[in-house]
Order: C-alpha cells, then sequence, then structure tokens
C-alpha cells in the first residue's frame, strides 16, 4: 500500500473509532430523554468503514481518490486534510451536545476536548503546507511586547482604586464569575449574566480563584485584553502603513483615555476591540498578500470574539460589505479567495456553533442585547423621525460629540491633538491610498457609528470601544504621512521630521494620561462623592470583613435598597441582605437570627436610629464619610446575646 493511500486510511479509521468513543462517552452523561447515539454511531461507523473498504478495495480507493482531490485542488490543500474537513462537524456538534443548555455541561471533559478536537480538525485541515511561513523580526517582537507591558501597567496598576466604584453591572459579572468558580456554573456554551455569553465569566472565574472576590479579580482580564489589543494595532498597523506607522498607532492607543478607562473595568466591552483588530487585521493582511494562515486566523478571531460583547456581531457586516464591494470590483481576485473565505467562515462557524446553537434554543436570549437598547423599539412615527438624527450624533462621537452614558469625560473619544491627526489620515487615505484599507476602516468607523446613533443615549461610550483601535490606526497612518511628507521637503533634515513625529505623539500620548488620571479622575470623585454607587463601595468594604452570617438590615429608602447594586453580594458573598419596608413598627423581626445584625441609614432615615437603639441596645454606631467629609450612611452594629 502506497503512502498516500495508507494516510488516507489512518486518518478514516482513527476519526471514525474517535467519534465512536466520543459519541458513547457524551452518551451516557445526557439526561435519558435526551440519548440518541444512533447519529454518531452512524457517522463514526461511517468514517470507519470507508476506512475499511479502501483498505482493502483499489477500485473504490480510485474513485475516492477522485473525488477528494477535486475538493484538495479547490481549497489548495491535500487529500488528507480534505478528511480533517470532514471529521471537524462531527466533533463541533459532539461537544455542543455534550455541553447542552444548562448552567452545568452534562459531560464538560468530553464536550470541551471535542469542541477544541473539531476546531483543531478544520483548522489543520485548511493549512497550505507549501505556503511560506510567516517571519517576524526580533526587534518587532521587542516592541510588541514592549508596548503590550506598558499598556498593561498603564491599565492594570490601582486598577482596584480607580475608577473609585465597583459599579453594579461589574457586580453583577462578578457574581456570573464566582459561581463558575465555586462550580455552581461550568458552561462556557450559554448566555449568562444580562444574556451575555459566559464565556466571559469562565474567564474572570480564573482571576476569582487567584486573587479571591476582589474589584481587581475582575478588572485584571480587561487589563489583559487591553494591552493585547494594543500590541495587535502595532502589528496591524506595521502590516498595513509600516513600521512608524504601526508603532504611532500603537502609542496612540496606549495612551488613549477612552481606552484606558474600558481597560480599567471589569466589564466584556474592551474584548470586542481585540476581536476587531484581530479579525479584520488577519483577513486584510490575508487578502493583500493571499495568505491561507492569515485567513485562518481570522477565523478563529471572528468565532472567539462572539463570545464578548454584543457589537462583535457587527463584524459580519463589516466582512458582509467588504465581499461585496469586492465582488463588484475585484471579481476575479474574489473568485481566487473564495476557497479562503469559506475557510475563514467555516473555522469560525466552528469555534461559535456550541453558542450558536443555544442562542436556536433560546433566541430571546440572543435578541435581549439589542432589544434592551435599540432606540427604534417603539416603532413610533417620533422614534423613526429622530434616527437620521441619532445616527449623525453616533458619527460625532470621534472627534466632536462628548461621549454620555458609561464614562462621562465631557470629552469625545479624541481629544484635539489626536483628533487632528485622525482627519490627516483619513483625507491621505482618500487621496492616496484607495484600497482595501480604506474599505476596511472606512466601514469599520461607519458600522460604529451607525450603532451608538440607533441605540439609546448617543453617544453611548461603551458602544464605541471596539472602534478605538480603527481611530488608533488613522492616528497613526495620518501622522506617518505628514513625517513623510516633511521628510521629502527637509531632505537634508529628513531625522528632524522624523524626531518631530515622534515628539507629538509622545506629547498627544502625555497629554491624554494626564486627562484621564488627573482630571477624569477628580470629575470621578466629584460625580460619585454621595451616589448611590459610592454607599455601596464603602458598605461592600465595611463588610469584607465580616464573619459568614452577618445580616445586614438596609433601612428603608426610596433611592436604592440592599440589592440594588450587586457589587455588594459580590464584594460580600457571606453578608445576607433584608430590606426593611417603610414602616419599621411592619418589620418582621423572627428574620434576624443572624450572629452579627448591621443596621444601615441613609442620611434621610437618620431619625430612625434612635428608635432602633431602643429596640436593640448595646451595640456600637458608626457611620462612614465621603472623601470631601460628607456622611454616606450610619452603621447600627448589633451582637444578640
Amino acid at each position: 500500500m502506497d503512502g498516500r493511500r495508507g494516510t488516507l486510511v489512518s486518518v478514516l479509521l482513527a476519526g471514525g473509532s474517535l467519534i465512536l468513543y466520543f459519541g458513547i462517552q457524551i452518551n451516557a452523561d445526557l439526561p435519558f430523554d435526551q440519548r440518541n447515539h444512533l447519529w454518531s454511531l452512524a457517522a463514526g461507523s461511517s468514517f470507519f468503514v470507508t476506512g475499511l473498504l479502501i483498505h482493502q478495495s483499489e477500485k473504490i480507493y480510485r474513485r475516492f481518490e477522485r473525488a477528494i482531490d477535486r475538493l484538495a485542488a479547490w481549497f489548495g490543500i491535500l487529500s488528507w486534510q480534505v478528511l480533517l474537513l470532514g471529521l471537524s462537524p462531527v466533533f463541533i456538534v459532539l461537544g455542543a451536545i455534550g455541553a447542552g443548555y444548562g448552567a452545568r455541561m452534562y459531560s464538560p471533559i468530553f464536550a470541551v476536548i471535542a469542541w477544541l478536537a473539531g476546531i483543531a480538525l478544520i483548522f489543520i485541515g485548511g493549512y497550505e503546507w507549501d505556503e511560506e511561513k510567516p517571519r517576524i523580526a526580533r526587534q518587532t517582537i521587542l516592541f510588541a511586547a514592549g508596548i503590550a507591558l506598558f499598556a498593561f501597567l498603564v491599565r492594570g496598576i490601582g486598577a482596584g482604586g480607580f475608577p473609585i466604584i465597583l459599579t453594579g453591572d461589574e457586580g453583577s459579572a462578578g457574581i456570573g464569575a464566582r459561581d463558575f468558580a465555586t462550580g455552581d456554573w461550568d458552561n462556557i456554551f450559554i448566555a449568562g449574566w444580562f444574556s451575555f455569553p459566559s464565556f466571559f465569566s469562565f474567564i474572570q472565574s480564573l482571576f476569582i480563584r487567584v486573587f479571591g472576590a476582589t474589584t481587581e479579580a475582575l478588572r485584571f482580564p480587561s487589563a489583559i485584553a487591553g494591552a493585547a489589543t494594543v500590541a495587535a494595532v502595532y502589528l496591524c498597523g506595521k502590516a498595513m502603513f509600516g513600521e512608524r506607522a504601526g508603532r504611532f498607532s500603537a502609542l496612540a492607543l496606549a495612551a488613549l483615555h477612552f481606552h484606558i478607562h474600558f481597560s480599567r473595568l471589569g466589564l466584556n466591552n474592551i474584548w470586542d476591540g481585540l476581536g476587531y483588530i484581530l479579525t479584520l487585521g488577519a483577513l486584510w493582511y490575508g487578502w493583500a498578500r493571499d495568505r491561507r494562515l492569515a485567513y485562518l486566523l481570522g477565523g478563529l478571531a471572528l468565532g472567539f470574539s462572539q463570545y464578548f460583547y454584543v457589537t462583535s456581531r457587527g463584524l459580519f457586516a463589516i466582512l458582509i460589505g467588504c465581499m461585496i464591494i469586492a465582488f463588484f470590483l475585484q471579481r476575479s481576485r474574489f473568485y481566487r479567495s473564495a476557497p479562503h473565505l469559506v475557510l475563514t467562515f467555516a473555522v469560525a462557524l466552528a469555534v461559535v456553533f456550541p453558542l450558536a446553537r443555544y442562542y436556536i434554543h433560546e433566541p430571546n436570549q440572543f435578541l435581549a442585547p439589542f432589544a434592551r437598547v435599540s432606540s427604534v423599539n417603539g416603532g413610533t412615527d417620533e422614534s423613526i423621525g429622530k434616527i437620521s438624527e441619532q445616527i449623525a450624533a453616533g458619527l460625532q462621537a470621534y472627534t466632536v460629540a462628548h461621549l454620555r452614558n458609561w464614562y462621562k469625560p465631557e470629552t469625545p473619544i479624541l481629544r484635539p491633538i489626536f483628533g487632528a491627526l485622525f482627519y490627516l489620515g483619513i483625507i491621505f487615505l482618500l487621496f492616496k491610498n484607495r484600497d482595501s484599507r480604506l474599505v476596511f476602516l472606512t466601514l469599520w468607523l461607519v458600522l460604529f457609528g451607525f450603532i451608538g446613533g440607533l441605540s439609546e443615549s448617543p453617544p453611548a461610550a461603551q458602544r464605541y470601544v471596539a472602534a478605538a483601535p480603527a481611530n488608533a490606526l488613522l492616528v497613526g497612518f495620518g501622522l506617518h504621512k505628514a513625517v513623510e511628507m516633511f521628510e521629502t521637503i527637509w531632505l537634508k533634515h529628513a531625522r528632524v521630521a522624523a524626531f518631530l513625529g515622534y515628539a507629538v505623539i509622545l506629547i498627544a500620548a502625555t497629554s491624554d494620561l494626564n486627562f484621564y488620571f488627573r482630571d477624569y479622575r477628580a470629575v470621578d470623585r466629584r460625580e460619585n462623592l454621595a451616589s448611590n454607587g459610592a454607599i455601596a463601595q464603602e458598605l461592600a468594604n465595611y463588610l469584607q470583613d465580616k464573619p459568614e452570617g452577618t445580616q445586614v438590615v438596609f433601612m428603608h429608602s426610596p433611592r436604592m435598597g440592599y440589592y440594588s447594586i450587586p457589587s455588594i453580594q459580590y464584594l460580600a458573598p457571606q453578608a445576607t441582605g433584608i430590606d426593611s419596608p417603610p414602616d419599621w413598627a411592619s418589620f418582621d423581626r423572627s428574620q434576624l437570627t443572624g450572629e452579627r445584625i448591621i443596621f444601615v441609614f441613609l442620611p434621610e432615615d437618620q431619625g430612625e436610629i434612635e428608635t432602633v437603639r431602643a429596640e436593640f441596645p448595646g451595640g456600637l454606631l458608626l457611620f462612614k464619610n465621603a472623601w470631601n467629609g460628607e456622611i454616606l450612611f450610619w452603621l447600627y452594629e448589633y451582637a444578640p446575646n
């Protein structure tokens, strides 16, 4: 038997055997009413029997060889790789079935292994082995690592104390992550907190296992994602526009106040920026250089990006738009790239399939993130009439309109120096580089203008996070081209032009760092002086060291209760809260069974303090101040005998 035939037989026999094994294992872990081993038995047996027939019959082998050779030729791969492409979907489906739709997977180990095996099979199956291997210069690696380290330090140092409030949404995300850390949840393929994919909660849970249920544990993953995005922007900018443009872009993003802020929050928004730059950067590189590996990596990034914030779904709109433009303007090249594109989407589907299957089963979870923020939910004439106005406001977020909602720095995404360089980048692209780079970046920015405009409170900062890398690329490109132009004018002083370019980017970066860590920090402290968030933060800090069995009675207040802001439950899970009714006399005292009882009074409920002290004498009365000395709340700590 020749080597090629032996390879095909080996792949079929091994693949069929593994399908049978995984099918039996996963099926045994399913609830009785969901067990159906026939399809996996049929699939595994088909691959195995095909291998036997090819091994025994020359005629069948020749017929089989002709069929897979046609597919191999179209994809530009070897015949045995076609078999890997065929095996992959079976393992992906097995993984999804083993995961199920509940908080805990039916067969967690085999589900995850089958899913990863399916991804590996399609990636290896689609790879072109004769393609030139990528080479990355040592200098490139060192700069990428250095700028990533700098970006992480800027984002990670002091993350537990600034932003000063662990928000309710961060607390809710933390509770979901803690459920993974304690083993109550283990399914990474379903929706969790706020109908967002639970995969992000799993990532945060890894840090909770190390740092405990702390603010840092929630925010460090975001700092890492933000730093990785900066390094990816450098590599993408270098590939698109050259070394210097890549460095300028990375320095701009590393210091961009907007990107730093969301890199210091324990939320999933920042991960979308990483998903966008990896997906679009890899696919642009694949298109520009005709590299299969880049397409496959782009597919991986596209698939994994769907496990984070909802704006990641916009990647499909950008890619469809790019393909339509390519079809009309570069049709022959589009047809040549068709095998690459098919494999890109196949890899993405392999990665996202378990989550997609869950969304098909629970469509409301898929639609919920759109429904709760859409500005056209009502469908009224009034809302429709405002669409164009809101889209205009959405597009102004980059350089004109002040950001709102989750981040209110009283400035757009790009402050004056970065804003001017951003416009230079657009001008140079329009006049000098009307090619795929212009298409990618334009669609990227316009998409987020529409996303921001068609959602409530435009421009809401949290919906633009994934647009930050595109802003940085244009800033870096604009400055690079300006320097390049002056280098051609000042031929004898070209180094002076280059020096001035680096001086400009460093001045702009320093300005943004100073703005965020000094000016915005002051705004953050002022706005949260006596807010509900500040009250929740101080109360959680106080309760963190209290023993198990502590009960907290939150005296009635119209503006908040114990469970209003989940950061308390995340930071102090050992304490149990009770919200008292407006009429203290009607409160059921039989609920007070804790070894330590803490009564919380907001300033407007101060008159109730003496009533409670008279009923529960011998306790300790305390109060907590804001940073300016203003009383946030009173505490009366009572220990029953």
